[in-house]
């Protein structure tokens, strides 16, 4: 594997810059001026074509505002690395992205976190949805979300005399355009938001299964003469003085009848019925789900191993603090690498940014100063016109020359006169040289007509 080190220079490095034909609000960020080492050019073949479940897709293009670098992940990827290793070993593993928001520079942006998982048998192709608004978690599959796995080759291997093997790791990718977000419907997108990939773990399960409790309230949508309204109901109060409350708040200015009331009593009934239903449903879903687990996915899910790689900036300050945390169905990351620079330390790299930070102070500097001068000398240039003013009045042409007189001696037209005199002094060397040549031809010309006569 590379030694640990590089040179960091202002001369430009890595690729060309992508700009999306999709982005929407940001640019995506120009890598030109990046010198990437080895192992960041390796993770920046395939990281931004990752989908990065869990965010906004109206904000989709911010993730990709900075140049993110993630070295750990390319020295996971290269020969003898973890990831390497467990391919290699025949174990499956995937990348997918996730997001989160932090402060870089001035400014709050959702940052990018990539997640690799290795495991021994297949991963399902399935998204969990789950907000806090949501009483139950949906499982939606890839083809429902427009997602698949796409497979990315990272070289050829050989081991133990074996015939070589393609090194391949399967990454999470969206199968439509962002500029489609435009013709989506509002549910769609919070698919999207509330997105994760999605893996049934009984220990996670059975943790939220002793943190869930039996419903005790409900909210309802009370409807009265074509007017809706929503409103909480506990299941302690009596469902009768409940309703009557419910229609002495919302439609007091509204005709009611007892039947109405009762109507709306009901419901509220057959409200907490249903709430607790989809609690008992959702137990006894989780407890057959753990009943069926086969004793190879047990076997593969102690097995499977989690890294959370965070990525960093090389030309700019942002405030990354890591966190185990992967999302609600995966739970915690076996390892977290990354937020910092691996070839500096902390240190050197605030002394890199202050050295960098005064010279683009000091060429600021200069620019302003020059700018100044400019500014200063077509000042002069108008005083001195308007303290001797034109016996005539001056023509288009006349105007024309004074602007010239005024510029004249801008960095840029004393560069331009200094070519011309070159120039000229050029092809005036050129003539004499022409002259002297012909001065030396024109005696031997003469003697050789004489011989001839």
């Amino acid at each position: 594997m590379e030694e640990k080190s590089r040179s960091h220079s202002s001369k430009a490095g890595g690729e060309r810059p992508f700009i999306s034909d999709d982005s929407l609000t940001y640019v995506r960020a120009d890598y030109f001026g990046v010198d990437m080492s080895y192992h960041e050019k390796l993770a920046h073949r395939c990281w931004r074509d990752i989908f990065f479940c869990g965010t906004e897709l109206d904000h989709y293009e911010r993730l990709f505002a900075k140049p993110w670098l993630f070295p750990h992940l390319g020295e996971d990827l290269d020969t003898d690395g973890a990831l390497y290793t467990d391919i290699l070993a025949g174990r499956h593993v995937y990348l997918f992205g996730i997001s989160e928001p932090k402060l870089v520079g001035k400014e709050f942006l959702p940052v990018p976190i990539i997640c690799a998982v290795s495991i021994s048998i297949p991963l399902p192709e399935q998204i969990g949805i789950k907000s806090v608004q949501m009483n139950s978690i949906d499982v939606l599959s890839f083809e429902q979300m427009d997602l698949f796995f796409r497979e990315e080759s990272f070289g050829v291997a050989k081991v133990d005399g074996k015939p070589k093997k393609k090194l391949i790791v399967k990454t999470l990718a969206l199968n439509k355009r962002l500029s489609t977000v435009e013709f989506m419907s509002e549910l769609q997108l919070n698919r999207y938001k509330y997105a994760n990939l999605y893996i049934f773990r009984p220990d996670v399960e059975e943790k939220e299964m002793k943190e869930m409790v039996e419903p005790t309230n409900v909210i309802v949508d009370v409807t009265l003469h074509k007017t809706t309204v929503t409103d909480l109901y506990e299941e302690k109060d009596d469902a009768t003085e409940a309703a009557k409350h419910i229609v002495n708040k919302h439609f007091k200015d509204l005709p009611h009848t007892k039947a109405d009331i009762l109507e709306i009593a009901k419901k509220l009934k057959e409200s907490m019925n249903e709430e607790k239903g989809r609690y008992k449903a959702r137990m006894a879903n989780i407890k057959r789900q753990i009943s069926e687990c086969s004793t190879e996915y047990l076997d593969a899910l102690k097995g499977m191993r989690i890294i959370k790689y965070y990525p960093y900036l090389d030309t700019e300050r942002a405030e990354i603090r890591t966190n185990k945390l992967v999302n609600r169905f995966y739970g915690d990351a076996t390892e977290v690498k990354g937020g910092t620079s691996p070839y500096e330390t902390r240190e050197e790299f605030e002394q890199r940014m202050q050295a960098l930070e005064a010279k683009k102070a000091e060429k600021l500097r200069r620019s302003n100063l020059a700018e100044e001068k400019r500014l200063q000398r077509i000042l002069e240039m108008k005083k001195k016109r308007e303290s001797n003013p034109p016996t005539k009045k001056l023509t288009r042409a006349d105007r024309i020359r004074l602007l010239e007189a005024e510029l004249e001696n801008t960095p840029e037209a004393i560069a331009r006169r200094k070519r011309e005199e070159r120039k000229a002094a050029a092809k005036e060397k050129a003539a004499k040289a022409r002259m002297k040549a012909k001065a030396k031809v024109k005696p031997v010309l003469k003697t050789m007509k004489r011989m001839r006569k």
